[in-house]
């Protein structure tokens, strides 16, 4: 299961990865502090229609955002989660019909404004992965060779899976919210894997340290594998180099990280599935999986 020499990886563009990276810490940071801000004006001050407009731009997505981080129990959104622009549009019209009609100052109108098209960019350039999907990883291809290691240190290399079938996935890392909700998911729906003989690996370009903490939050017999170095990544061409979003490097985190790709493959090491999302909020439900794996008889 060589990497044919005369296949070349998709890479990324590293300068575009680490400007987006930039861009979604101070969207962020942005979104939070217009949040508080609109809050303690609504609070302190005579009420004013504007600052609830910019609450109405910011708090459905700060609030499914927190849900994510808090519960993990979000894997997934709508592409371009219509409900959010629906409800933004709403805020910045409150926000301008009040400054219009003289019952509010322009401020909230200029703050309601700059978040609202600061969630737009969000949704549709910075969720945009600018992905090439990897030719190595297409349905029908032999699952190229790469080896990832355990949380103590021992290789896995991928010929080791042939023999049974496998589903294979690729997350950022424990700081991805929807990551580790995906994984949540695949882990409720473990035994149904198992009873079809399918090994399941979990792989990230994180550290062994993070990896084996995440392996404990589920302490289930699939393997939660680290890909030092991102050489599997870069092999396969779904490295994301500098994707990692600013600021993350002080939890531990490298800033080169992957592309969120699902993989099954069977007994046989031929790829029967390849989910090469285009967003990173949009990914497979594990009934995907398994419904490829009962089209297979396996």
């Amino acid at each position: 299961m060589s990497i044919p020499a005369t296949v070349e990886p998709p890479k990324q563009n590293r300068l575009l990865n680490r400007f987006k990276s930039l861009y979604v810490s101070l969207y962020l940071t942005g979104a939070f502090a217009g949040t508080g801000y609109a809050i303690y004006q609504l609070v302190t001050q005579s009420f004013q229609w504007g600052w609830l407009g910019v609450l109405l731009t910011t708090l459905p997505f700060l609030t499914l955002l927190s849900k994510a981080f808090v519960l993990k129990s979000v894997a997934r959104t709508s592409e371009h989660m219509n409900t959010n622009i629906l409800f933004g549009a709403i805020g910045l019209g409150l926000a301008m019909a009040a400054w219009i009609l003289g019952y509010d100052p322009k401020e909230p109108t200029l703050v309601a404004g700059g978040l609202f098209l600061g969630y737009l960019i969000y949704d549709f350039w910075y969720s945009n992965l600018e992905r090439e999907e990897s030719s190595l990883l297409a349905v029908g291809q032999p699952l190229p060779g790469f080896s990832v290691y355990r949380a103590d240190g021992t290789e896995l290399n991928s010929e080791t899976l042939k023999g049974s079938p496998a589903l294979i996935l690729f997350f950022r890392g424990n700081w991805c919210p929807f990551c580790v909700a995906q994984i949540k998911e695949i882990v409720a729906n473990y035994q149904q894997l198992s009873d079809k003989g399918v090994k399941t690996l979990f792989i990230s370009p994180q550290t062994e340290k993070h990896t084996a903490d995440l392996a404990k939050k589920f302490n289930v017999p699939c393997e939660f594998l680290s890909d030092r170095g991102n050489a599997a990544a870069d092999a396969l061409g779904i490295a994301a180099d500098g994707g990692l979003p600013m600021g993350m490097e002080a939890l531990g985190y490298d800033s080169d990280t992957v592309l969120p790709t699902a993989l099954v493959v069977d007994a046989s090491g031929k790829i029967i599935y390849s989910d090469q999302t285009a967003n990173y909020r949009v990914r497979p439900e594990p009934q995907e999986y398994i419904a490829i794996l009962d089209q297979y008889g396996l």
